[in-house]
């Protein structure tokens, strides 16, 4: 059975000090904090959808949700009149059983109050202290079974399997690039995500397809999008280099017009 640990990532109400509670052996780790970035993105169009994520590092994974702390708490939800957001996630340890990742369907139907007991239990005690007052941060969380959490017999959402439209473009030849599906198709993205071997951070309910939007993430499902492509990633100014932890891995060199090519594929042939 895997065992998870929860990590928080939110503000108090006198205290802007964002990461609150974090396994107690990744503290420091810059793929966890890359990833958080990534799907929080700054708070931006959660006012409109929450966001999820499921990440892979090559040997733990991570899912969760950005969300508005309105959605967790009705009373820890703003400072100073103006809402607040968080990210509320489990990571696994090395080598979990992917199995034990929730399908979709029932983590849409659960997510409010899973999240909201992790929400509660980490910023509770803190919320209304100083940073003088408070204890440390982030607080260490440890690593435990969820089998709890979701049915063990809940299995993977009726979405099919084996398809080419279920499988994942790679992360190599995606380069700076986003596979982006339709949110309609979330589920499908979902498990094929959960069964990927690859680095890869999948993003769901991102708004709009655009590059900025979709900086860093491998793999998306938009609510703006009606039909899955390859979105190129935003132009870098010359010599800037991504931040450590940032996005994924960086991606192997390939010749040109293989975007397009990737493109071309997912678009499937032309009518006749």
């Amino acid at each position: 059975m895997a065992s998870w640990a929860p990590l928080l990532y939110a503000r108090t109400l006198h205290d802007d000090t964002w990461w609150r509670a974090a396994p107690h052996d990744r503290t420091q780790d810059p793929w966890l904090a890359g990833q958080v970035r990534i799907v929080v993105a700054g708070g931006h169009d959660l006012d409109r959808h929450s966001r999820f994520l499921l990440a892979h590092d090559g040997e733990s994974w991570l899912f969760g949700v950005a969300c508005l702390s309105e959605r967790l708490s009705s009373t820890m939800n703003q400072t100073g009149g103006r809402p607040t957001y968080c990210f509320v996630g489990w990571v696994s340890e090395p080598w979990a059983d992917p199995a034990a990742i929730p399908p979709w369907k029932v983590l849409t139907t659960r997510w409010v109050p899973w999240a909201a007991g992790v929400y509660d239990r980490w910023l509770a005690p803190d919320w209304a202290l100083s940073a003088s007052d408070r204890a440390g941060l982030p607080h260490l969380t440890p690593y435990a079974p969820l089998a709890g959490s979701w049915p063990a017999d809940a299995g993977q959402d009726d979405a099919g399997t084996g398809t080419g439209r279920d499988q994942l473009t790679p992360v190599s030849l995606l380069r700076h690039g986003t596979d982006a599906w339709p949110m309609s198709d979330a589920a499908r993205l979902w498990a094929a995500a959960a069964a990927s071997a690859e680095r890869i951070t999948a993003v769901f309910g991102v708004v709009r397809a655009q590059p900025q939007r979709l900086r860093g993430i491998t793999h998306a499902a938009v609510l703006e999008l009606a039909r899955r492509q390859l979105v190129p990633g935003p132009a870098e100014p010359a010599g800037q280099q991504a931040k450590a932890g940032d996005g994924p891995e960086p991606r192997s060199r390939r010749g040109p017009g293989i975007a397009q090519l990737i493109a071309s594929r997912l678009r499937g042939p032309r009518p006749r």
